[in-house]
């Protein structure tokens, strides 16, 4: 029995010894590796995403809103946090990790869709967290939104559980087979594809889809308003274009336009609503009816700079101070 245990025992600080060593590796590769979102973790995390103006949102963020295009056009420095398949609690994670380490923006350029103030069940590509839970604040925040749970933050290699992505990921980068070099500028990044409606013909062998609110999610967007508010930030809210035959598939498609445009009125947001313009209709500027391509994303990021010059106090006060001197 004596000799059972000690093997036993023998085994397990073993297997707790390749534990450690793998999460280090996987750690290790992770923190130098640009794949997805990480490279924008590393900088946020490291203070490193200072901007007078942020973009906010999900992937109809980070495709869309051209930060080169919209620095060269405002003059300004812009930062796009848009994160993919983000509703609004993630994209709040983000902000609150960005803000404790930056000093503040002069605007915020919030995406609203659909999407937005949906709830989510699971944790979207939660590989891309894991890298950095060794921050206190960081980690506090990921347990506060349930994204870490107990035993990965006490266990070695549990959090990589059931992420088989970012165990490859990881081991390719720390033994420098792969470091996944981010083409990116700022946080965004241009899709260059052409239209594919496969998608959408499918949505439309199905009954509508109906918008969802969930209350949890608009309480929050409402303390962010507020958030920004109190800090002096100016807040827009910009609805992106969708092609047309999105109304299609969406029972309530103008209810959602119409709940931000209520919501503008009631915090005294400017609200650009570019959800059903003229590039609506233009299948040239999509690669599928939620998301514009390269093509789409340089003219909508043109619009967008030279509306933001008539409607924003950011930069009718820039033209202002240029006017003096």
């Amino acid at each position: 029995m004596k000799r059972f245990i000690a093997r036993f025992f023998a085994y397990a600080v073993l297997f707790y010894v390749v534990l450690v060593t793998l999460n280090y590796c996987v750690d290790r590769g992770m923190l130098n590796s640009d794949f997805g979102s990480l490279k924008e973790w590393r900088e946020i995390l490291n203070g490193r995403a200072e901007a007078d103006v942020l973009i906010q949102g999900s992937s109809r963020a980070w495709v869309q809103y051209d930060t080169y295009l919209i620095d060269s056009l405002l003059e300004t420095n812009s930062y796009n946090l848009g994160m993919d398949g983000a509703p609004f609690d993630i994209q709040y994670l983000r902000w609150k990790t960005w803000i404790d380490r930056h000093p503040k923006p002069r605007m915020i350029i919030q995406n609203v869709d659909l999407d937005l103030l949906d709830a989510s069940e699971q944790v979207f590509q939660k590989y891309q967290y894991l890298p950095f839970i060794a921050d206190d604040s960081f980690r506090k925040l990921l347990a506060e939104q349930g994204i870490l749970t107990t035993a990965d933050r006490i266990f070695p290699f549990t959090v990589y559980m059931g992420q088989p992505q970012a165990i490859r990921i990881g081991l390719e980068s720390s033994l420098n087979l792969n470091r996944y070099p981010s083409t990116k500028y700022k946080g965004f990044e241009a899709h260059d594809a052409g239209f594919d409606g496969s998608k959408l013909a499918l949505l439309k062998q199905q009954p509508k889809r109906e918008w969802v609110v969930d209350d949890r999610q608009l309480a929050l967007f409402r303390q962010f308003i507020a958030g920004c508010k109190a800090r002096g930030i100016e807040l827009v809210l910009v609805y992106a274009p969708v092609y047309h035959e999105l109304d299609e598939v969406v029972a309530d498609f103008n209810a959602s336009r119409t709940l931000f445009a209520e919501l503008a009125q009631q915090y005294d947001l400017a609200f650009l609503d570019y959800s059903m313009t003229d590039m609506s209709n233009d299948q040239r500027y999509f690669y599928n009816t939620t998301h514009l391509n390269k093509r789409g994303a340089t003219e909508f990021s043109r619009r967008l700079a030279e509306n933001l010059k008539k409607v924003s106090s950011t930069f009718k006060e820039r033209g202002t101070e240029k006017q003096k001197r």
